[in-house]
């Protein structure tokens, strides 16, 4: 788990890239994953392109 990790570790991740149909709860999970990174003192951000 990245949070765990430290950012010097080779397999550390920073950066996901969630994409798929409308309405199968992408938004819900990128809002969770925020909650959990939050809980663990991360720093997140969250970019798209809103039409």
């Amino acid at each position: 788990m990245n949070l765990v990790r430290a950012p010097d570790c080779g397999t550390y991740q920073f950066l996901f890239h969630v994409h798929g149909l409308a309405g199968v709860g992408k938004s819900t999970l990128i809002r969770r994953w925020e909650t959990v990174a939050r809980e663990k003192g991360a720093v997140t951000a969250i970019v798209g392109k809103e039409v």
